[in-house]
């Protein structure tokens, strides 16, 4: 089957069945640059062919595919498609049509308000700016603030960026051989301040539940403690 097919089979809303299906549809649509649909199997196989796991996910995409720096875009459009695809096929044969940075947007809203979205915005003929105007509108946001240069390459937020980090993160991060001592700085330091925004959040609301703040307050003062003998351990060896 060649691409064109490919593309005309899932944007009828048949998707690959299974993981041979899908892993040659996305060698040939990566070569291709077909960004959506790519989306869309990265998040089929995400969570059928790895079960969820995000590292193991991710590592294959990388190696295998070639896809870095987009990878989270493209989940993040991929998931959007898939949860749409399970529940409204008409709907998804819209949404797949359209364009990365269209779909970026769109997926910041709940999935059963982009009915309602997409029946009073016509998103094929707007351009991408006017989508996250629509959605920041959606969203009840204040009208989002231009930048100064009018720049139109768009960054992702830093909610994004965080939420990439929580997905791809693990507890073996500092076994890769990139990991050095401006990384632990780095890290602990971005860590820090990501803290200090999640504890001024929770003095500012009532509806954290307290074994949430017990979980925190526990892991928190865990790594407080490894410091806390890093620090003595080398004091001793300096002084030795």
């Amino acid at each position: 089957m060649d691409l064109q097919a490919i593309i005309k089979q899932i944007r009828n809303g048949d998707l690959p069945s299974s993981r041979d299906e899908r892993q040659f549809a996305l060698y040939e649509l990566t070569r291709n640059n077909s960004e959506p649909i790519t989306g869309l199997l990265l998040a089929i196989a995400r969570r059928e062919d790895f079960q969820g796991n995000a590292i193991t996910w991710g590592d294959w995409a990388r190696t295998e595919l070639g896809i870095t720096s987009s990878l989270h875009h493209l989940r993040k459009i991929g998931d959007l498609l898939y949860d749409m695809h399970e529940s409204d096929v008409e709907l998804f044969s819209r949404l797949v049509k359209l364009s990365r940075d269209k779909l970026i947007a769109i997926s910041r809203l709940e999935l059963g308000v982009i009915a309602g979205f997409m029946e009073k915005f016509e998103v094929e003929d707007m351009n991408r700016d006017q989508v996250r105007d629509a959605v920041s509108e959606a969203l009840g946001e204040p009208e989002r603030a231009k930048k100064a240069n009018e720049s139109n390459h768009w960054q992702p937020d830093l909610f994004e960026a965080a939420e990439m980090v929580s997905e791809l993160a693990s507890r073996e991060m500092y076994l890769d051989k990139r990991f050095d001592r401006g990384a632990a700085v780095k890290y602990f330091q971005s860590g820090m301040i990501l803290v200090n925004n999640a504890v001024s959040y929770m003095s500012t609301c009532g509806d954290i539940e307290p074994v949430a703040l017990f979980n925190a307050e526990q892991a928190i003062r865990g790594e407080a403690d490894k410091i806390a003998e890093i620090r003595q351990r080398l004091a001793v060896s300096k002084g030795a």
